[in-house]
């Protein structure tokens, strides 16, 4: 249930409170006051939200950046990150040792990003992402050594940049992997033309990680060497090597894991004006929310959400919620009472109907950051992690009037 569902229910509630009674159309009531009220303490029914997956903040009918894979490690559908692109290697003649080679690397652009990952507060601190390179090489006969250099960039500002060496190239087609260890790699991302991928461990100090830690929007391959062995007399004939290169990075949460989804709520001022117009109170107490929130994600969560007016700024005399919720945890408590702050001469109804040159409630910005937890560092994210709210209680408390003339 989004949040102006549950706003609304509360304003239902309030004027719920309010006695209106139906007429037989005979009786004349324009001489009788209808003015009526009732002092009110009213809470609705328990209910819940249904589950809200991680899926959900995704944007997964566009594929971009964040795609889905089952992974037969852990038996589930994981996301993950994934960039690809192309080099082209030529080679104008052989001879063994180190081989002069002209290259043809254009750029690595990201794709598309969710907004959940387009913040600057995010971290993609992943456990172990990976560099898939095929290889289709026209060398007639001998073994090539390809090593080459992987660097990031933001607005042309280099990130950061890795290694990788010891792509011993033997056959028309191959295919190989880096990372910093041995990884299940799904079947959708392989091209089986080019066989059995083969694992080549990280150098000492490298870190891939730290290529797309903070989202580069493009990244930039260039051969360090190339060298040959085993071709005895020089071969002068021209050949060429092409590389496909794909980044591979499962979002498995690394120590500084964190991603950030903002999102707005209005239109409430505007979806509540007739059922308030009537409502006439100055003491319209509070609104208070309960509930249990259960998080099945492995990431902590902070929750902020802010009133604001109808110009979307904050409403600093109403009171924000701040709720921390551990990773895997179940039944996390939430309580938040809506009232305005003691000495400010305004009531809530002067803010819930903009009167008294009080902010009019419009609506409310949240803010969910989700950051990695240390009992849950090498975790999947998975497509059903989900967070939920469940024993919702809504309540109004307050003098409230209801005209009805």
């Amino acid at each position: 249930m989004k949040t102006n569902q549950i706003t609304k229910l509360c304003a239902m509630s309030m004027v719920a409170c309010c006695f209106v009674s139906c007429m037989d159309d005979k009786y004349d009531l324009d001489k009788v006051d209808m003015t009526v009220g009732s002092n009110v303490d009213l809470w609705l029914p328990h209910f819940s939200t249904g589950s809200l997956e991680l899926s959900n903040f995704m944007d997964l009918d566009q594929l971009g950046f964040v795609d889905t894979v089952f992974n037969e490690v852990v038996d589930d559908t994981i996301f993950y990150a994934q960039a690809s692109g192309a080099f082209k290697i030529t080679i104008p003649f052989i001879a063994d040792g180190d081989v002069e080679f002209t290259e043809d690397a254009p750029p690595i652009y990201i794709a598309s990003l969710p907004d959940i990952f387009k913040k600057e507060e995010v971290t993609l601190d992943l456990d172990n992402p990976v560099i898939v390179a095929n290889v289709y090489s026209t060398v007639p006969r001998g073994q090539m050594a390809l090593d080459f250099k992987i660097s990031s960039y933001k607005n042309d500002k280099e990130l950061s940049s890795c290694h990788v060496s010891g792509l011993t190239i033997r056959d028309p087609y191959s295919c190989f992997y880096a990372a910093a260890r041995e990884e299940f790699l799904p079947a959708k991302i392989l091209n089986p033309q080019y066989g059995t991928p083969n694992y080549l461990p990280l150098e000492t100090g490298e870190k891939y990680s730290d290529l797309i830690k903070i989202i580069p929007d493009k990244l930039q391959t260039y051969v360090t060497r190339l060298s040959s062995s085993g071709f005895g007399m020089p071969v002068f004939l021209p050949s060429e090597i092409d590389v496909d290169l794909s980044v591979y990075a499962p979002l498995c949460v690394g120590k500084d894991f964190c991603i950030v989804y903002h999102t707005e709520e209005t239109g409430w001022s505007e979806d509540l004006a007739e059922d308030i117009d009537e409502v006439l109170s100055d003491d319209l107490f509070s609104i208070a929310l309960e509930a249990l929130i259960d998080n099945q994600v492995a990431l902590d969560a902070e929750l902020e959400i802010v009133p604001i007016d109808v110009n979307g700024e904050e409403i600093v005399g109403l009171p924000k919620i701040y709720q921390e919720v551990t990773a895997k945890t179940n039944g996390v408590p939430l309580r938040y009472e809506l009232k305005t702050k003691e000495g400010s001469g305004l009531s809530l109804l002067d803010y819930v109907k903009g009167t008294n040159n009080a902010p009019q409630l419009d609506g409310v910005k949240i803010t969910c950051k989700l950051k990695a937890n240390e009992s849950h560092l090498g975790e999947y994210l998975r497509t059903k992690d989900f967070v939920k709210m469940r024993n919702i209680r809504l309540g109004v408390k307050g003098n409230i009037y209801y005209d009805a003339n």
